[in-house]
């Protein structure tokens, strides 16, 4: 029986390149959504063009926020960014596991660590009554999900092999009925995962192509790496400038935009499990002034990652945006006038001078290309990600395409 869980709500959020950059399907949204505990309902407005001037850029002295912005300002150490043989070598492990098997070859022996499937079934000690049962669960040995015991009783066994392990449940295990009291269960194991080594084949499947090498799939995980470091380095420097002042109309709408969205995410997850009086507050497990105070921190972090990109475009790249840049952008993404017009132009216009300007370090960097322009519209239709809650522990084995 597994220990009685406490699941952390988890908002998922698609995190862009463009973190300042919050978006919908529509440029320009009015939405109805739950903003306040009692449920009841009010109307949010928004605009995604709001304190942004006809070429993208944010008004209102915007570059004076910041203070001086430059490449060697940020004070990165290239060397830093690189990644280490383990490191690479741990996540061609971790691309290799998303191809595991189970298998129930009986010269398999279960090992700490390894995830397996189960038979099992228990009763209590004082009753003999079935206290629970199941039938090919999936466990992890050493995840401590169960009771103290049960898991490391698989240790040892062989597909096929069945044990019996004698447990205590703890007295605050957090069912009345059998807090403190002791319980037998039988386990057969069935079958244990088994994490191929690395072949071509597997690096081919990674890779998304034909005839794919171990080699190229390290190329690719190489540079995924320090793209994954860079893009951490940059914001870890964007969050650390303090400022005084930021545009006082572009934030406050930032914050109405973050609001929207995160009672969105609220909404619904509890459509989805039929819950009621729910906010994004609650999910996170914040009171209402904690979440105020993390709404105006994301808030301004989002709007000094926005003026910091402009401020690089500005200084290295253009004055303005280049139709011609805009227009490759556009075509490549397939984003139609209406599309466009839905968004609003001076938002289209922002998107691709962040876009470019991270693109513009990335390159200083050796780092590839941050975006695309085929990436231009998944990341107008993004949703800020945010750090308010920590996702159920998972590996993101995915290689992004070479850039």
């Amino acid at each position: 029986m597994k220990k009685i869980q406490v699941f952390t709500i988890v908002s998922i959020f698609v995190l862009g390149v463009i973190v300042g950059t919050i978006t919908s399907r529509s440029g320009k949204k009015t939405s109805e959504v739950n903003a306040s505990t009692d449920s009841s309902q009010a109307e949010v407005v928004y605009d995604y063009c709001l304190g942004l001037d006809n070429n993208g850029f944010i008004k209102d002295n915007a570059e004076t926020c910041l203070g001086e912005v430059s490449l060697e300002g940020m004070g990165i150490d290239v060397a830093s960014l690189e990644p280490t043989a383990d490191d690479v070598n741990d996540y061609m492990n971790n691309i290799a596991k998303n191809y595991a098997e189970y298998s129930d070859n009986v010269l398999l022996t279960a090992q700490t660590g390894d995830t397996v499937r189960i038979d099992y079934s228990g009763y209590l000690d004082e009753s003999k009554d079935v206290l629970s049962a199941s039938s090919d669960e999936e466990v992890t040995i050493g995840s401590g999900d169960y009771v103290n015991g049960f898991e490391d009783s698989i240790i040892g066994l062989h597909p096929g092999e069945s044990t019996v392990v004698n447990v205590t449940f703890p007295a605050d295990f957090g069912d009345e009925h059998i807090n403190g009291k002791s319980a037998t269960f039988t386990i057969t194991l069935n079958s244990i995962k088994v994490v191929p080594e690395m072949t071509d084949e597997i690096a081919s499947r990674a890779l998304g192509k034909d005839n794919g090498t171990i080699a190229e799939l390290e190329e690719s995980v190489k540079l995924y790496l320090l793209q994954l470091n860079l893009h951490t380095a940059i914001y870890s420097y964007i969050n650390s400038i303090e400022t005084d002042s930021l545009p006082e109309e572009y934030y406050n709408n930032k914050i109405k935009m973050i609001r929207a969205a995160d009672d969105e995410e609220a909404e619904t997850y509890a459509k989805a499990y039929g819950l009621t009086d729910v906010t994004f507050a609650s999910l996170c497990g914040y009171t209402e002034e904690e979440y105020e105070a993390s709404l105006e921190r994301r808030a301004s972090e989002s709007v000094k990652a926005e003026l910091f990109f402009q401020a690089i475009f500005k200084k290295y790249i253009s004055d303005t945006l280049p139709e011609e840049t805009y227009n490759n952008w556009t075509k490549a993404a397939n984003l139609t006038q209406d599309k466009i017009e839905s968004y609003g132009e001076p938002y289209v216009k922002q998107s691709i001078i962040m876009i470019e300007a991270m693109n513009y370090i990335y390159k200083q960097y050796n780092a590839g290309e941050a975006v695309s322009q085929y990436e231009l519209l998944s990341n107008l239709e993004s949703i800020e990600s945010s750090d308010e809650v920590s996702p159920a522990a998972t590996t993101d084995t995915s290689v992004e395409s070479s850039k």
